[in-house]
């Protein structure tokens, strides 16, 4: 579950400016890390704020060799979700991805509207696939992953301490982020 401890006014300014004026968050998550924990809190705790939706970006779909819409015993049951459209917290079940249901849920109980999506591709081309293909206008990445997020949109970078900051196209802060 996420707190509430981080505010659009605590951010740098920079940082601010591109939470403020998101109105579809992409954030990358995966099935059980920490790393995934601090970065949804934080991008729903701007999505709260501001009123924008979110996607969660399933890194650990991401593979060269599996098609993660393929995977699994019920995956045919699944119909026009290869990556064309949003997945809602049933279809997220039914690929047996029940992690993301969950992640769905949380975002809805702090007042965020979120789906899922699993790449077809894999680091900077999956996200930019992403953020092109659902009009993502942010990207909320953790701090480990933020050299492979560089994707023409304003990327926000979440530390291991909580703290949030914007990534220069090396993926590098830009601005001294601050914890939330």
């Amino acid at each position: 579950m996420t707190s509430k401890t981080q505010t659009l006014d605590s951010l740098p300014a920079a940082a601010r400016d591109s939470a403020t004026k998101a109105r579809r968050i992409l954030v990358v998550t995966g099935e059980s890390d920490d790393d995934y924990v601090r970065t949804r809190a934080a991008a729903f705790d701007i999505a709260a704020e501001t009123g924008a939706e979110v996607i969660l970006y399933d890194h650990s779909a991401e593979s060269h060799f599996v098609d993660p819409y393929l995977a699994g015993p019920v995956a045919a049951d699944v119909r026009g979700t290869h990556g064309e459209s949003l997945l809602d917290e049933q279809k997220v079940e039914t690929l047996g991805r029940a992690y993301l249901a969950d992640q769905i849920r949380e975002a809805r109980s702090c007042g965020v509207e979120a789906q899922a999506w699993l790449p077809l591709q894999t680091g900077r081309q999956g996200i930019s696939e992403g953020v092109s293909r659902f009009d993502a206008d942010l990207v909320i990445v953790p701090e480990t992953l933020a050299k492979d997020s560089d994707v023409g949109v304003p990327l926000l970078v979440v530390g291991a301490d909580g703290a949030i900051g914007v990534a220069e196209s090396d993926g590098k802060p830009a601005d001294a982020p601050v914890k939330s």
